[in-house]
């Protein structure tokens, strides 16, 4: 697809594109964020720089960044404008296009694989605090390379997924290091569980490690405080106490959710969370995890850890009882 110099004139010259107030927002909707997304994506992959586009289609530099940013949503003629001066494929065209209809939604349910990472840096970006609940699985900014390594290689892994992960992980990364923004981990202990005997007792330490970080809190929940699959895994993106969204986790598909009454609901359900979880340093392992002798020692120490969350788990059910309901 090509961008004709004629449609570049009528639809860009001709007439100026105007900046309405209600298409700037503190915080996009999923939709909008999504769209800005692929923008600067596809603009990247043409190796175009951002002032010499926006100066190829006659528009300023500052309102192609409000697009690539999500600051502003750009009506339907406009995107489909940039989409085609940048050789968008006529499928994405269609999808992103699909977006902007619905780009005032609360909700979205996003089965592209390249997004997700990149709408959760933006969400980490704008939040003051971000709440991971992780029933089955160690969250991702939590894992150890070895255990990314296992989960990319299972044969139920999308290559395309994996890609974009390994893409987006240095920049999460650098939101997760800030110790400016909170990072809460309530963890099932289901997913203890499910983590590969050859690279647990690595990973239990790891999780010892990132739970004494200033910014960083990280619970362990047990199955029977929380039953595997009562609640789906999710991100919570607070800003000053205040969910702004929440990214439902699927797996192929992600659905964020802004709708007031569904963010109270979700905001009850991490409240309840937080007060029957115990701390990472009381509820994981505290010796026996860390033997790395080899052989039946190491099989030994292994076994020694999962008693020791097996423990951990029967006493945070006993803890749990003594919390009211909310």
């Amino acid at each position: 697809m090509t961008c004709p110099n004629s449609l570049r004139r009528t639809t860009l010259r001709s007439r100026p594109i105007h900046y309405p107030e209600q298409a700037v927002n503190a915080v996009q909707t999923p939709a909008s964020l999504a769209i800005s997304v692929a923008l600067r994506r596809a603009r990247e992959s043409r190796n175009v720089g951002l002032r010499a586009f926006a100066r190829s289609l006659d528009i300023s530099a500052q309102y192609l960044s409000a697009l690539e940013l999500g600051r502003r949503t750009p009506p339907i003629v406009t995107l489909a404008v940039l989409l085609t001066a940048l050789k968008v494929d006529a499928t994405t065209v269609d999808r992103l296009l699909q977006l902007a209809r619905h780009s005032e939604d609360p909700d979205l349910v996003d089965s592209h694989a390249g997004h997700h990472e990149a709408i959760a840096w933006h969400f980490e970006h704008l939040s003051t605090d971000t709440i991971t609940w992780a029933p089955a699985l160690i969250p991702d900014l939590l894992r150890t390379p070895a255990h990314e390594i296992h989960l990319a290689n299972h044969p139920l892994a999308d290559p395309q997924d994996n890609g974009v992960r390994s893409f987006a992980a240095a920049t999460r990364s650098r939101n997760f290091a800030d110790r400016t923004r909170r990072y809460t981990f309530l963890i099932g202990d289901t997913a203890l569980h499910a983590c590969p005997t050859y690279i647990y007792a690595d990973q239990l330490e790891h999780l010892r490690k990132l739970a004494v970080r200033p910014n960083v809190t990280i619970k362990i929940a047990s199955s029977d405080a929380c039953p595997p699959g009562l609640i789906s895994p999710f991100t919570a993106y607070q800003q000053d106490k205040i969910t702004l969204v929440v990214a439902v986790q699927h797996h192929h598909a992600t659905t964020y959710l802004s709708a007031r009454d569904t963010l109270g609901q979700y905001h009850r359900t991490v409240r309840w969370l937080r007060r029957n979880a115990l701390d990472a340093v009381d509820a994981l392992p505290i010796s026996g995890f860390a033997q790395h002798d080899g052989g039946q020692g190491s099989t030994r120490g292994t076994h020694e850890s999962q008693q020791n969350v097996g423990t951990a788990a029967r006493d945070l059910s006993q803890a749990s009882a003594n919390f009211d309901k909310p």
